[in-house]
C-alpha cells in the first residue's frame, strides 16, 4: 500500500541522513523537502558534527541568543519609583544579573512535573517562570533541528581554526546551513513557544487576560509588571506625589520648616508610616536604620531607600521618633539631610522625646527677652523651635560669636581691651555654655534660667559696639594724647 511505501522510504531517508549519505534543504517558494546527497567532503564534516556531545552550557549559549534577540530583558527594572536588580536564566545558568538579585526570571526548557499548575507549587516567590518545558518537549522537529545546531557550533569551536583551505569551505557552508536553518525554523518556532507558553509568578499563574494578544518583548513587560505585584504588593504604599525619588528630593524633605498644623487630626498616620512605627514598636529598644531599610526594601514591600526615609522623617518630624547619630540624639536636621543615606550604619532610631508646651512658650519668651526679638515669630514645635535658635543660620548663637570677634579684635588693636573683654565674655557664654548644650529640653531650661543675666550682657554688648561706631574716633584722640603727654604728667 502507499502508506507502508511511504513508511519504507521515509526509514531509508532517516538511515541515509543518520549516515551522512543525504541531507534535507528547503528552498524558498518549496513546500516539501529536498534531499540532497553529499558529497566525501561533506559526509566527513558531517559524521564528526554528529559525533559531538552537546552539553547544557552550549544549549544555553545557543538560547540566550534566540530568546534576547526577541525578548529584551534589563538586569534592572523600575516600580513604583523603586530599582530592582533582575536574573536571567535558562537551564539552570545564569545569563543575566547574580544570585543575589532581587527578582528572577527563568526559562525553564524541562520538568518533572506533570504541568504548570504543580510547578508552580515549588517555585520560588521571586521567581517569574517562562514555561516552555511542555510546548518545546512536544516538538520534535524543533529539538531535532536546534540540537543538530548546537553540534554545527560546537564542530566548529573544535575544529574550524586549523582547517585546509577544502575543509574551511566546506565548514562555512555549514555554518551558513546552520544559520539558515535558525533564521527559517529555529527562530520563529521558539518565538512562537515564548509567546503561547504559561508563564508562573512565584507560586501563581499570570492569568491569560493580563498578557492578552502581546508578543515578544512587550508580554514579558506586563508579565515582569505582574510579577511584582505579587512579590511585592504593598509596594504602592509609598506611592504618593509627596514621595520624593531622588537624594536631592529627599534632602529637601528633611530641611523643609515644620507647620505647627501639618500634623493635626486632619494630617494622620499614612500606611506607610504606620509600617514604620509598627516595624519599630516590634524591636526591642532602638533600631538601627541599615536594618529599616534593607527589611523594607525587601518583599512584601521593595521600598526604595529614599523613599524608606522619606517616611520615618515623616515619623520623626510628628514627634514620634527620632534619630541618634553616632551617639548623639540631638542632631541638626540639615546634617541628617547630609549624609543619612550615606552613613546608614551610624544611624539609629530611637523614641521621640517629649517637651512640655509650656517650657517651650517660657523658652520663646526668654529667647526674646536676652535678644530683644519681640517682633519675631517662633514655631511652637519644640524640634523645629531648637533647630530655628541652635542651629539656625540666621540664629544668634551663630551670628553674633564671629560679630563680637570682629568689634573685639578692633577695640583691642585700638587699646580698648576693657571694653573688648565684654564681648569676648559674651563669645564665651554663647560658645561654651548656650551652644554647648545640646538637649533640647536642657537648653530650653539653660536659656530660661539665664534670661535676666543674659539680657543684660546682650545689651552691654550693644553699648561696647555702639561706642565702637560712634565714639572710637575720640577715644583715640584721649589715648593719644595722653600717650604723648605721658612724662609731663608724671612731672605734673
Amino acid at each position: 500500500s502507499k502508506l507502508e511505501l511511504r513508511e519504507k522510504i521515509t526509514k531509508v531517508l532517516d538511515y541515509l541522513i543518520e549516515n551522512s549519505v543525504v541531507r534535507i534543504e528547503t528552498r524558498e517558494g518549496v513546500a516539501a523537502d529536498i534531499y540532497c546527497f553529499l558529497t566525501e567532503e561533506e559526509s566527513e564534516v558531517n559524521r564528526l558534527i554528529m559525533s559531538q556531545s552537546v552539553n547544557n552550557n552550549a544549549m544555553a549559549d545557543a538560547l540566550k541568543t534566540i530568546f534576547t534577540k526577541y525578548i529584551t530583558v534589563s538586569n534592572k527594572e523600575s516600580f513604583n519609583g523603586s530599582a530592582f536588580s533582575v536574573a536571567l536564566s535558562i537551564m539552570d545558568r545564569y545569563i543575566l544579573g547574580q544570585a543575589n538579585a532581587n527578582l528572577f526570571v527563568e526559562f525553564k526548557m524541562d520538568t518533572i512535573y506533570a504541568n504548570p499548575q504543580t510547578f508552580a507549587f515549588s517555585n520560588d516567590q521571586r521567581k517569574l517562570v517562562y514555561y516552555l518545558a511542555d510546548l518545546y518537549q512536544a516538538d520534535a522537529k524543533l529539538k531535532n533541528d536546534f540540537y543538530w545546531y548546537c553540534k554545527v557550533h560546537e564542530y566548529l569551536k573544535a575544529f574550524a581554526s586549523n582547517a585546509s583551505e577544502q575543509r574551511t569551505k566546506t565548514n562555512n557552508e555549514f555554518r551558513q546551513r546552520a544559520a539558515e536553518l535558525l533564521t527559517s525554523s529555529i527562530q520563529p518556532a521558539f518565538n512562537k513557544i515564548l509567546d503561547s507558553c504559561p508563564l508562573v509568578s512565584g507560586q501563581q499563574m499570570i492569568q491569560p487576560a493580563i498578557l492578552g494578544t502581546k508578543k515578544g518583548t512587550e508580554r514579558y513587560k506586563a508579565a515582569i509588571a505582574e510579577h511584582f505585584k505579587n512579590v511585592y504588593p504593598l509596594a504602592g504604599l509609598i506611592k504618593s506625589a509627596d514621595t520624593p525619588t531622588t537624594a536631592d528630593m529627599l534632602k529637601g524633605k528633611i530641611k523643609r520648616v515644620l507647620n505647627p498644623e501639618e500634623y493635626g487630626p486632619l494630617n494622620p498616620l499614612t500606611e506607610a508610616e504606620k509600617q514604620i512605627e509598627n516595624y519599630l514598636k516590634r524591636g526591642l529598644g532602638d533600631a538601627s536604620l541599615a536594618d529599616l531599610l534593607t527589611y523594607f526594601n525587601q518583599a512584601p514591600y521593595g521600598w526604595s531607600e529614599i523613599a524608606t526615609v522619606y517616611f520615618l522623617n515623616e515619623l520623626v518630624r510628628r514627634h514620634l521618633r527620632a534619630y541618634s547619630y553616632k551617639g548623639n540624639q540631638n542632631i541638626d536636621k540639615k546634617i541628617v539631610a547630609e549624609n543619612i543615606l550615606k552613613e546608614r550604619n551610624s544611624y539609629t532610631i530611637t523614641t521621640a522625646q517629649k517637651i512640655d508646651p509650656q517650657l517651650v512658650n517660657d523658652f520663646i519668651k526668654a529667647w526674646k527677652n536676652i535678644f530683644n526679638q519681640f517682633g519675631r515669630t517662633y514655631s511652637q514645635d519644640s524640634t523645629e523651635l531648637f533647630s530655628q535658635c541652635h542651629n539656625g543660620d540666621d540664629s544668634p548663637l551663630t551670628t553674633l560669636p564671629g560679630m563680637y570677634a570682629k568689634y573685639s579684635g578692633d577695640l583691642k588693636a585700638n587699646h580698648a581691651t576693657g571694653l573688648a573683654g565684654i564681648l569676648d565674655d559674651a563669645v564665651d557664654v554663647i560658645n561654651n555654655k548656650w551652644k554647648a548644650e545640646r538637649d533640647p529640653e536642657k537648653f530650653f531650661r539653660l536659656i530660661i534660667a539665664d534670661s535676666d543675666e543674659g539680657h543684660r550682657m546682650i545689651d552691654q554688648c550693644k553699648e561696647v559696639i555702639s561706642f565702637h561706631e560712634n565714639q572710637m574716633s575720640v577715644f583715640n584722640e584721649i589715648y593719644e594724647f595722653a600717650e604723648d603727654n605721658k612724662d609731663n604728667f608724671e612731672f605734673i
